[in-house]
């Protein structure tokens, strides 16, 4: 059994995805361990093998997804304590979420926590609540759009300190790509 999540690496362009970057290697521990990413479904103790032909089955189901975030919120970490700042999609959200839905709907629904709302976001920081407030509202006061796509999801691998990837599945088609 290993811990696994599921995760959609967003494609943006190079002076975007190098801003992001430089907010998260600040400002958030994960950055050294994986890229900038939104989780679709979050670690669990669950077998490769067992899910990955169903996650393959649900990409089969949605198109790319193209995103535009023009926000950031605060958002407290209701789980470890804290607080995160999230960068959000607006356009694209629904789709983002619905792939989220579908991913949890079969072998991964024991996994599903009901009493979080999914927000789809890429996580640019963490901090205290009161801090992530004002760094959220100070890079509003100056953020332009963040456009991009969402062409893949990939199993990762995150039992260890350096977080692996297991496969990668584009989205719309019936291919699994080496990770």
């Amino acid at each position: 059994m290993a811990r696994i999540a599921v995760v959609a690496y967003p494609t943006v362009d190079q002076q975007t995805l190098g801003w992001i970057e430089s907010i998260r290697v600040r400002h958030d521990p994960q950055a050294r361990r994986i890229p900038p990413h939104f989780t679709l479904v979050f670690p669990v103790e669950e077998s490769p093998g067992d899910i990955t032909d169903e996650i393959a089955r649900v990409c089969l189901r949605h198109r790319p997804i193209p995103f535009v975030i023009r926000s950031v919120i605060s958002m407290p970490d209701v789980v470890h304590g804290g607080a995160h700042v999230f960068a959000i999609p607006d356009e694209g959200r629904d789709r983002i979420a619905r792939l989220h839905d579908e991913l949890y709907a079969g072998v991964l629904r024991p996994h599903l926590r009901e009493d979080i709302a999914f927000v789809p976001h890429v996580t640019i920081a963490t901090g205290g609540l009161h801090w992530c407030e004002t760094y959220a509202q100070q890079l509003n006061g100056t953020l332009q759009p963040v456009r991009g796509v969402i062409e893949s999801v990939t199993l990762l691998d995150v039992s260890r300190t350096k977080i692996e990837p297991i496969v990668r599945l584009a989205l719309g088609t019936p291919s699994s790509q080496p990770a």
